[in-house]
């Protein structure tokens, strides 16, 4: 990697913007960077290293965070970043950083930023990315590259007092000789494979040498000698073709016994089965003639077990009759309710009857309450339409009143106007005398006293104006008048049917409130009369449906008892058939007859035992 060049913005003690260019050296590899204490130095270093790997020189505590790069004597609003061209390989990559800061007015800092560029277009902005990138491009990690790449202020050291372990690993990235180091470790692999493999061959050869049996003395030396296989397997022949001579020899005398082994064993089994043939005939005659002696014991249980099967199988008919006759008597109980349930009935239509005679002999009470509720509800609207007209007519009058005078009031200024116009038109005419010239009304030629005009007197246009006015009043008047009339008649007209409807009574107040009040009643005493009928109605209806549905149930019961009954006796009837089918004179021999299962079945296998006993002895 050769530096090509450097821009530093408001970073470490550089302020504003310095740019370091590394051409100026030529094609030097090294070159020195010297100056007093304190002149920006190691800032130089800590750029290039922040630029590439975003930490700073040195280690330990000495080592500078990213935090504390930017410069205490920029201004507020520089933003710190380092700019850094070099090359590697032939070809130039330029990566430009900026560190975690501050900016003015924001509470949250600015988050580092990282920029590599590659000279194939590749453009790597994160910073996980940026790092990995680098590493893989220079083949140092940040803490190698300041080891051997960048010797500042006795860091030379470090690298000189590193172990040779890990001076190995730094050497081995810069010359690139990991390879060897690979192909040296794949070497050692196969060796100690080559050598496990061959410990397993060794180890078999023995396991396998141990099993064999070796008569011939001194053959051990070739089981624990690997490698003498070839006189192992020659010994272990030539032992295996003595033993096989020995084994023929064996064989033919073994042979000879077997056959005469055979002769004697079948002597022998013959003689034992006549042994136990006698021993079983005589175990035999002893227990036939202890079963004998149990007949007696037995013939009773097989009569009764017998009789008790019979029983079993009639069991059915004896538990249906039974059933049929629960069924009677449930039968009877449901005709018995449902009879009980049709007499309710009959009860409650009987009431309901008599209910809803009562209620419509109410109908005609209800037809005058419905007759006085309708003349009432005709006369209440009336009272607001009458209070309306009057209101409405009080109105119209009002109008009326004010058009009138507005009227008067019109004619009077018209007739003021009109007066002081013609008062003026004397001196009008005085205006027009000529000296020698005749007066047109009293013909002189001398004018010694003409008429002066009168002061502030109209002209004719303000007396048109004041006609107009006048004539607008009297048709307003008129038109007032008319409805006021109409206003009169309107209330005329509701009084007079209002009046009609209160059979000639006054309408006050006092009459509306009463009116409202005996509707009210009336309307609560017909909603009365109504539901009471309404409720009759449905009453009877619905008890003529339920004495109806009682009857039908009832004569249900009826026909469900009848073919009860008739099940019951054919019941009754199988099951005394079923006793004479079966041996049984009587019921109560059934019922002596009967045994419960566990005890029928235990019977029965007492005396299938004996059975097959006595027969088992029998045919021995």
């Amino acid at each position: 990697m050769r530096p090509i060049r450097l821009e530093l913005n408001a970073f470490g003690p550089y302020a504003g913007h310095e740019t370091v260019d590394f051409t100026r050296f030529g094609q030097a590899g090294l070159f020195l960077i010297t100056g007093d204490t304190g002149a920006g130095k190691t800032t130089i270093f800590d750029a290039i290293s922040f630029a590439l790997y975003g930490v700073a020189t040195g280690s330990g505590s000495n080592q500078r965070t990213a935090k504390s790069f930017r410069s205490d004597f920029a201004p507020p609003e520089s933003e710190p970043w380092v700019s850094f061209t070099f090359e590697n390989g032939g070809e130039l990559y330029t990566i430009r950083r900026s560190p975690e800061y501050q900016k003015p007015g924001r509470k949250n800092p600015t988050p580092p930023e990282a920029e590599l560029r590659c000279p194939d277009g590749r453009v790597y902005v994160k910073q996980t990315a940026v790092n990995e990138a680098v590493e893989n491009l220079l083949g140092l990690t940040a803490a190698q590259f300041a080891q051997v790449a960048m010797i500042a202020q006795g860091d030379f050291l470090s690298i000189l007092q590193a172990d040779s372990t890990e001076r190995a690993k730094i050497f081995r990235r810069i010359f690139g000789t990991q390879l060897y180091a690979q192909i040296t470790e794949l070497l050692k692999q196969r060796r100690a494979n080559a050598q496990g493999a061959l410990d397993g061959e060794v180890a078999s050869y023995k396991a396998l040498a141990a099993q064999l049996s070796l008569p011939q003395e001194g053959l051990s030396v070739y089981v624990d000698t690997y490698g003498r296989s070839d006189e192992l397997i020659a010994a272990v022949q030539k032992g295996m073709a003595d033993d096989e001579a020995a084994l023929a020899q064996l064989s033919q005398e073994y042979a000879a016994l077997q056959t005469k082994s055979n002769e004697c064993a079948s002597m022998l089994q013959t003689a034992e089965t006549q042994n136990r043939g006698v021993a079983s005939l005589m175990q035999n005659q002893e227990e036939a003639r202890l079963l004998l002696k149990q007949e007696p014991s037995i013939a009773p249980q097989r009569l009764l077990v017998e009789a008790a099967e019979r029983a079993k199988a009639i069991k059915p008919f004896k538990d249906n009759t039974i059933r049929e006759a629960e069924r009677d008597v449930e039968a009877q109980k449901l005709l018995a309710a449902r009879q009980a349930e049709e007499g309710t009935a009959q009860q409650r239509l009987a009431a309901s009857q008599k209910a809803f005679e009562e209620a419509q002999a109410a109908q005609p009470r209800m037809q005058e309450l419905r007759e006085k509720s309708g003349k009432l509800e005709l006369a209440m609207p009336l009272f607001a339409s009458y209070r309306q007209a009057q209101k409405e007519q009080e109105r119209c009058v009002q109008i009326l009143t004010d058009a009138l005078r507005l009227r008067d009031e019109a004619a009077q200024a018209y007739l003021d106007l009109s007066r002081a116009y013609l008062a003026d038109q004397a001196g009008v005419l005085a205006d027009t005398l000529t000296i020698g010239q005749p007066c047109p009304v009293c013909g002189a030629t001398t004018h010694p006293s003409p008429a002066a005009h009168l002061a502030h007197a109209p002209d004719k246009a303000s007396v048109d104006k004041a006609a107009k006015a006048k004539e607008k009043a009297e048709s307003k008047a008129n038109t007032d008048g008319q409805s006021a009339a109409a206003a009169k008649q309107r209330r005329q007209e509701v009084y007079e049917r209002l009046t009609a409807a209160l059979n000639g009574k006054e309408p006050t107040e006092e009459m509306e409130r009463q009116c409202k009040l005996s509707r009210e009643k009336l309307l609560t005493t017909l909603t009365a009369l109504e539901q009471a009928l309404s409720q009759a109605q449905s009453s009877l209806t619905s008890a003529e449906s339920a004495l109806h549905t009682a009857q039908s149930r009832r004569q249900d019961g009826q026909a469900a008892l009848e073919t009860q009954q008739r099940a019951a006796a054919e019941a009754a009837e199988a099951w005394q058939n079923a006793l004479g089918d079966h041996g049984f004179s009587e019921e109560a021999s059934y019922e002596k007859a009967v045994m419960p299962d566990s005890a029928m079945k235990a019977s029965k296998a007492k005396i299938d035992q004996y059975d097959r006993q006595r027969l088992s002895v029998e045919a021995a």
